[in-house]
């Protein structure tokens, strides 16, 4: 938003779970590190092989489907 019409953007409050001693800077640049990486390599998935267009749905397919689609990329990455 635009500082000139004096209106602030909304803030944001996120409370989060970590095992990482009580250190504001080293939680703050973590967090943002961790969804990149996370959200890359949702990417790679859905990039490579249309994930999000999966239809597999019952019983484990699902999670037996994601676990060989990562073994894949990083079979692929080597």
């Amino acid at each position: 938003m635009n500082d000139d019409c004096g209106i602030k953007p909304p803030l944001k409050l996120v409370f989060t779970l970590s095992s990482l001693s009580r250190n504001a800077e080293k939680i703050a640049g973590a967090i943002p590190n961790h969804w990149g990486i996370e959200n890359s390599l949702h990417w790679t998935l859905d990039v490579t092989f249309s994930e999000d267009k999966s239809r597999i749905r019952k019983q484990n397919s699902p999670e037996n489907f994601a676990l060989l689609r990562r073994l894949a990329i990083n079979l692929l990455k080597q």
